[in-house]
């Protein structure tokens, strides 16, 4: 009987076998034998990580470099799909704004929006160096900005209010720091009635794709997981 135990690890993964009595194994030409004593074990070590489903971004990448094209290669990972054309928008939770309130640093151009009364405000070059919505208890929002250290109301909102600055790209603040997003930013509600609010880019799918696909697969270096592209990886 041989007992097999296998711990998986981020960075790999190690195969061990201990038998009690395994029979002498042929090699692969030689015909010679050995016998496996009782503590021998068999390491494998690889790494890498996901879900193993859809497209591998680096055996995508090691096809290209072969001269595949963009067709060639999602037809591996996607049979017996057809082509088409896609556009709209599409909303992103930003996970990496855990406060309530929604802070954007000051920029030209700059544009707030009652998502309830349909009021569109170009946000003056006041000095102020951060503006800000936070919800108010009555379902409505409030609006501020920062200037000389100190926090200053602006107005009031009927509803719920976004960012944005004609298709310039708005920086949010976070606690972890500050990222710059294509589209518009949202304070929105959870749910009816929540006095919590979510951080939504509401922003195209094309510019979604610009700024999702680097992050991905960073660009142009060598890789040192790439595959030929009769190695495609799922």
């Amino acid at each position: 009987m041989s007992t097999l135990r296998r711990r998986a690890a981020r960075a790999g993964v190690l195969l061990a076998v201990a038998a009690t009595c395994l029979p002498a194994l042929p090699a692969h030409a030689s015909g010679d034998r050995w016998t496996v004593p009782h503590s021998a074990s068999i390491t494998i070590r690889g790494h890498g990580f996901g879900h193993g489903h859809g497209m591998s971004q680096y055996g995508a990448e090691g096809a290209a470099r072969q001269g595949l094209t963009y067709r060639q290669i999602a037809n591996f990972y996607y049979e017996g799909t057809s082509w088409g054309t896609a556009n709209g928008r599409v909303d992103v939770l930003i996970t990496g704004n855990t406060t309530d309130d929604l802070v954007v640093l000051a920029r030209k151009g700059l544009v707030l929006r009652d998502r309830a009364a349909g009021e569109r405000t170009e946000l003056p070059d006041n000095g102020a160096t951060r503006w800000r919505i936070a919800p108010l208890k009555d379902g409505g929002s409030r609006v501020g900005y920062l200037l000389d250290g100190a926090w200053h109301s602006f107005g009031k909102l009927e509803g719920e209010g976004e960012f944005s600055a004609h298709a310039k790209p708005v920086t949010l603040v976070t606690p972890s720091g500050n990222r710059a997003y294509r589209g518009r930013l949202r304070s929105t509600a959870p749910s009816a009635g929540s006095m919590t609010r979510d951080t939504v880019n509401d922003v195209s799918l094309e510019s979604y794709l610009k700024g999702v696909v680097p992050l991905e697969m960073p660009a142009p270096k060598p890789s040192p997981l790439w595959l030929g592209p009769d190695r495609l990886r799922r």
